[in-house]
């Protein structure tokens, strides 16, 4: 018992003095001792595996050996019934400190285990953002061409289109264009089946905006190609309840954008054709629609009258901006019609016309100012003729409330060898926009300028949105998708 556990005062002495006379009882207390050291000895095969807790506490053990021992002071039980006086100040103050032994002990602990695993595990860890996009497992088909894209959040977001004229012959039973969606979940983008009301018809997905991860809108119109004819109207696709369905068809016309401001303001721009069907109750034909309720409505104004309408942009409801195409006219840009800028206030609506300037799209991120990307005049053909020898440039114009638009920047193909032009424009505030067009055309506005990028396609892009400064996504021909992540934008499907 003496060998293997301490012994009390009394005890020590009384074997201390009874070993100095027995050689026997030395001989004996010797080999407990040895006993007693093998048995606390541990095995190889015992040792903790490298990395773990146990591990770090027995490398601990030494460290721990050598600190400091705090002093211990004895404390008087009272074993009296009377009531103990209250402690000082200073003894309350000492409850209220955690013992030295224990904060030191902690402090210890952590510095190991930072020492073992590597300060990186108490790093924030990297933002998804600076990672570029993973290819995907199974990339989409390259036979469409998409048209628009748009984000409910960041990790949800859907791009629309239409399969290429020449991958889908003309036949009764094969329709020429098919509406093409694709659905992004944060991880991959992946095919998604359009309504089955839209099947084996010659429909062409334009525009789409997402108001939420669950809830949004999306338009289309009928394509018959160049060798194809008949009557042309639009579809109008709501999306709710994880499924698309259609909304409202058969509308006369051709609805080539729609803007959601908010889930109940929203506005559509296009081109009204003759009605479809005498039926008093079939919608009439209309440039511009506005959405009332869960309703849309068609919109008119005198102003409208002879105009091809590109896109719509609004910041308010009393802020609406159109750009379009007059064809009442063809006296304007490169011998074509002129095109129109429109803005709507309080006081009604107003039109600006310009004979030298091309728009496709408008971006009103605030009040009283929009921008404007297309292209100016160049070898773009029609009845004027065609200046080949100066091909058109890709430009952006800046219009304001008081009618005036102003040429702010324009970009000219390399060695200016053939037609630029812009196709979309997006931002996540009126600081930071990005524009899309031709041959992988992109220009960023940041700091007050606009300046080209680098972009990993050539494939002309014709979507573009913006999530925030650092994330945005642009979509096009043969089936491109970009993303901007990372301060880089990286191909995603396509080419």
């Amino acid at each position: 018992v003496y060998a293997a556990a301490p012994a009390t005062a009394a005890d020590h002495a009384f074997v201390v003095a009874h070993l100095a006379t027995c050689a026997d009882c030395r001989g004996e207390l010797a080999a407990w001792h040895a006993i007693t050291a093998a048995v606390r000895q541990p095995r190889p095969s015992d040792a903790p595996p490298a990395g773990s807790l146990a591990r770090t506490l027995v490398a601990l053990r030494p460290h721990l050996a050598a600190m400091p021992q705090l002093p211990r002071k004895a404390i008087a039980i009272r074993m009296s019934n009377a009531p103990a006086p209250p402690p000082s100040a200073a003894r309350r103050a000492a409850m209220r400190r955690p013992p030295l032994r224990w904060v030191a002990l902690l402090v210890t602990v952590a510095l190991a285990v930072a020492a073992l695993f590597g300060f990186r595990a108490f790093q924030p860890p990297t933002p998804i953002s600076q990672f570029p996009p993973r290819p995907m497992d199974s990339p989409l088909p390259t036979n469409v061409d998409f048209y628009s894209v748009s984000f409910g959040s960041p990790t949800d977001g859907w791009a629309v289109g239409g399969t290429t004229p020449t991958d889908v012959p003309i036949s009764a039973a094969h329709p020429y264009l098919a509406p093409v969606m694709a659905h992004y979940t944060g991880y991959h983008w992946q095919s998604v089946p359009p309504p089955a009301a839209l099947k084996d018809r010659d429909i062409i997905l334009c525009s789409i905006a997402m108001t939420s991860a669950t809830t949004g809108w999306a338009v289309g119109y009928t394509d018959y190609g160049p060798t194809a004819d008949g009557p042309m109207y639009s579809v109008i696709l709501r999306y709710s309840d994880g499924q698309w369905r259609v909304a409202q068809d058969f509308i006369p016309g051709i609805l080539r954008h729609i803007t959601m401001r908010t889930a109940t303001d929203g506005w559509i721009s296009g081109y009204a054709t003759s009605p479809l069907s005498t039926d008093a109750n079939a919608m009439r034909p209309a440039s511009v629609l506005r959405l009332v309720g869960t309703t849309w409505q068609p919109v008119d104004d005198p102003l409208f009258t002879g105009v091809n309408f590109a896109s719509v942009a609004t910041s308010s409801p009393d802020d609406v901006w159109l750009v379009g195409t007059d064809y009442s006219s063809l006296a304007g840009f490169d011998g074509n019609a002129p095109h129109v800028v429109l803005h709507h206030t309080a006081r009604g609506w107003t039109r600006q016309s310009f004979a030298h300037a091309s728009f496709a799209d408008i971006a009103a991120l605030t009040p009283r100012v929009a921008t404007l990307v297309g292209a100016t005049p160049g070898g773009v053909g029609g009845s004027g003729g065609a200046n080949l020898a100066q091909p058109g440039k890709a430009a952006i114009y800046q219009a304001r409330t008081d009618g005036s638009v102003i040429l702010a920047q324009q970009f000219a193909s390399p060695s200016n060898a053939y037609y630029y032009t812009f196709s979309s424009i997006a931002g996540a505030d009126a600081d930071h926009l990005w524009a899309v067009g031709s041959a992988g055309l992109l220009a960023r506005y940041d700091q007050g300028r606009w300046q080209q990028v680098a972009a990993p396609t050539r494939q002309t892009l014709r979507g573009v949105t913006m999530a925030s400064p650092t994330e945005g996504w642009a979509v096009g021909q043969h089936g491109t998708i970009v993303q901007y992540t990372g301060g880089a934008w990286h191909l995603v499907n396509g080419g």
